[in-house]
Parts: C-alpha cells; structure tokens; sequence
C-alpha cells in the first residue's frame, strides 16, 4: 500500500511538468541574455499541432532557433509563429516539440509573461494567456527576472534542475524506505 502511494506521489509530482507550453528556464536577471526553450505538448489525442505563436516582449531582442522541419516568422512587435514545413512535421498527439528563442538583454521589470496560441490542425486555437495565478486554466508561461540567487552556469539559469533533482530524491528515499519496511515485516511474519 505504501508503495502504491508512492508511486502516485511520484506521478502527480511529475505531471505539471508535461502540461501546457512551458519555458525553461523558469528565472534569469534582467540584462542577461538567455536561450529560451518553448517544450509544447499536444494534449489532444485526435489532432496534431500545427503552429505555435509566441507574444516576446517588444523591442527585446530575439533569435528563433525553430527545430528541424519547422520555420519561424517574424511578425514583429514581439509576435513569433513556427510552423512545420510540411504536415508531416507537426506535432502528433502525445508527442511534444522544443523551441528555442535567445532573448536579451532582458528588461528591468519582476517577470515576462510569455503568451501562447496553440493551433490545431483542425483549427481549433487553445489560448496559453492567463497569468494571474497557479490555478489558472489556461497558464502562459512565466519567466521570473526576481533572480533570487539562482546559480547560473554558461549565462543560464539552472535552478530547475537541482529542484527536479532534489524532488526525485526525496521520492526515491520514500520509495525505498517503503520497500525495506515492507520487505521487513515480511520476514517477520
């Protein structure tokens, strides 16, 4: 049973990862210059994604780096689309795509809130804008400027990593404490 509940602790700690368009890193400082990855997943099992448009903050400069069997479109003002190449290169159900974009030097201000529209192939636009709290249904995507101490290695921002880390440690201790317990009161039956 305690086994049960950890692998469900360890489940539901891991899927806000895979939900929504996500930026990582998740905080810089203003004036860095950072390279952004955009991770977007298909969430609908029917149809593929067939655009992404990114809303950058204006006048900050920008590089798109599209992946492989996709384009970038500039449209200015700070407004991005990708779109595959070819309709075989959109995003299938299930599957996600990385995109990156470098961005800098950041501007002064506590966060950038990095509004999203996801296409469909059958047209249907699910709107990534929402910034007023974590229980927002259809979150954008956030990018802390507070610094907060993070370390930074190369110019980026790697506290996820030790956070995603340290969580899966502390789950593994859980999960491993259970089994030698259950382990020993088998014995001791």
């Amino acid at each position: 049973m305690r086994l049960a509940a950890a692998l469900i602790l360890l489940l539901v700690l891991a899927a806000p990862a895979s939900a929504h368009v996500d930026v990582s890193p998740k905080v810089a400082r203003p004036g860095d210059t950072v390279t952004l990855t955009f991770t977007v997943p298909n969430e609908r099992p029917d149809a593929a994604t067939t655009a992404l448009e990114l809303f950058l903050p204006p006048g900050v400069p920008a590089r798109l780096a599209p992946p492989k069997g996709w384009t970038s479109t500039d449209r200015g003002g700070g407004d991005v689309v990708f779109a595959p190449e070819r309709p075989d290169g959109a995003i299938g159900p299930g599957r996600a795509q990385a995109f990156k974009v470098t961005l800098g030097p950041l501007p002064t201000a506590d966060r950038i809130v990095f509004k999203a529209l996801q296409t469909y192939a059958d047209g249907e636009v699910v709107r990534w804008i929402q910034a007023t709290g974590p229980d927002d249904e259809r979150p954008a995507a956030i990018l802390d400027l507070s610094g907060n101490g993070a370390p930074k290695v190369d110019g980026q921002t790697r506290w996820p990593l030790y956070v995603g880390a340290l969580v899966a440690l502390v789950v593994l201790a859980g999960i491993a404490g259970t089994v030698i317990r259950a382990r020993r009161s088998v014995k001791e039956d």
